[in-house]
């Protein structure tokens, strides 16, 4: 009787084996997403954005220069929860450096439409003068905008005569976005901002102090 169980199973475990793998055609066919585009039979997901989440994504920080960091300069930043530069301070002691460099940063993960461009205007401010320090533009095509931080560096020190005890630097970014616009016919000197979609970014406060 236990020959016959064994025999049994050697049966069904031998048809088993022989079946044939299911065809992969016996799946049901790939369907796209809602708002994605489909090609080679996956789904590639196309978002969409607005200014809302431009707003939100969108850093600008200011801060003081690895290159002017020195054991005669206490420095340090406060963070948001998401590590991003909220506040920053410098006490610089006598003798004063020569030169005192600061670093105004934009990024951004946001990668938009590659038809799109877009205008992003920097400027850096000083509370000891009226005109601004620097200001810098950049014209993107949606597909590359801010993917890696763009950095721009000053020399605070060639503002600051006379010295005055305490100064505070910050930056402004203006970001306009023209949908179905090629990069190309945005000059950023004289294109009309009314025709796109704009917010303004204002960056963290650096305070320096001059002991």
């Amino acid at each position: 009787m236990m020959l016959l169980r064994v025999g049994a199973i050697i049966v069904v475990l031998g048809l088993s084996a022989c079946k044939a793998p299911s065809s992969t055609s016996d799946k049901p066919p790939a369907t796209a997403l809602p708002g994605a585009d489909f090609a080679d039979g996956q789904n590639v997901f196309t978002p969409s954005y607005n200014l809302g989440d431009v707003d939100v994504a969108t850093v600008v920080s200011v801060r003081l220069a690895d290159r002017s960091k020195s054991p005669a300069i206490t420095y340090m930043e406060e963070e948001s929860l998401r590590g991003n530069v909220v506040l920053a301070n410098a006490t610089v002691l006598s003798p004063h450096p020569e030169n005192l460099w600061i670093e105004a940063t934009i990024e951004s993960p946001l990668g938009y439409p590659a038809k799109d461009a877009v205008l992003v205007r920097m400027s850096v401010t000083a509370d000891t003068r009226k005109d601004p320090l620097l200001t810098k533009s950049y014209v993107f095509s949606g597909k590359g905008l801010i993917t890696k931080p763009e950095h721009v560096e000053l020399d605070l020190m060639l503002f600051l005569q006379p010295l005055p005890a305490t100064v505070l630097v910050t930056a402004k970014v203006q970001i306009v976005w023209f949908p179905d616009t090629d990069p190309a016919t945005i000059n950023p000197e004289t294109v009309d901002i009314s025709k796109g979609q704009s917010l303004d970014k204002l960056s963290n406060p650096l305070r320096i102090d001059f002991k």
